[in-house]
Formats: C-alpha cells, sequence, structure tokens
C-alpha cells in the first residue's frame, strides 16, 4: 500500500485552528449591550415627550382667560394649542377662524364670552 500523505505535510507548518466562540460571545455581549442602549434612549426620549405634553397642557389651563390683554390670550392659545395637538382637530380649526378677528386688529377687542367657553371647554377636554 501506498502512503498517502497530505500536501502540507512535506512543509514544517503547523495547522492551527481558530476557536471563533469567544469572537462570538464577544459580538453578541455588544449588540446585547447596544440593544439595552437603544432600549433605554427610546425609553426616555418617550418620557420627554410626555412631559413636553403635560407643560403644554399646564400652560393652556394656566391662560388668564380674564385678562385685558385678549389680543396675547388669543395668539397664547393658538401657539399652545397647535403645539399640543399633533393631528387636525375640527373644533380647534373651528375656535382658530372665530379667533382670528381678535388676532388681527390693532387695538384689544374683547373676545365674545361664548368663543371663551369654548377655549375653556377644549382646553378641560384635551385631558
Amino acid at each position: 500500500m501506498e502512503n498517502k500523505t497530505s500536501f502540507f505535510s512535506n512543509y514544517p507548518f503547523e495547522i492551527v485552528t481558530i476557536d471563533y466562540s469567544s469572537y462570538i460571545l464577544i459580538i453578541c455581549c455588544v449588540i446585547l449591550f447596544l440593544y439595552f442602549i437603544w432600549f433605554i434612549v427610546k425609553k426616555k426620549r418617550k418620557q420627554q415627550v410626555l412631559g413636553k405634553k403635560e407643560l403644554l397642557l399646564a400652560k393652556l389651563h394656566a391662560l388668564n382667560f380674564s385678562t385685558t390683554k385678549q389680543k396675547k390670550l388669543a395668539y397664547d392659545f393658538t401657539l399652545l394649542g397647535k403645539t399640543y395637538i399633533d393631528k387636525e382637530n375640527k373644533e380647534f380649526e373651528i375656535i382658530l377662524k372665530e379667533l382670528e378677528v381678535y388676532k388681527y386688529h390693532n387695538h384689544d377687542i374683547k373676545i365674545d364670552p361664548d368663543l371663551l367657553k369654548k377655549m375653556k371647554r377644549f382646553i378641560d377636554e384635551l385631558e
């Protein structure tokens, strides 16, 4: 019988086997760590968004409807309301249309009491 040897047996090289399990473990740990950080950041951002919404709602509730500066009240209500509401709201749009008369005058005009009631009711319904 003829002794068959491999091609590499004639050379003084040693075949080195590399154990990849430690590398795979390290890569898995890094991936899990990155996922954990992403999860925490996402949760914090969601809390910050809720915090901003709560702050805007508190500012809307703090609006002084008995102020003599009715024009400023109309502008503040518009700005805070548009910032608070993410999607279209027909009731809010109707109130804004009615407020345009009071916002674009050179001097302060008293806002109609019915419109003030609509604004207060709208703010109360936001909760």
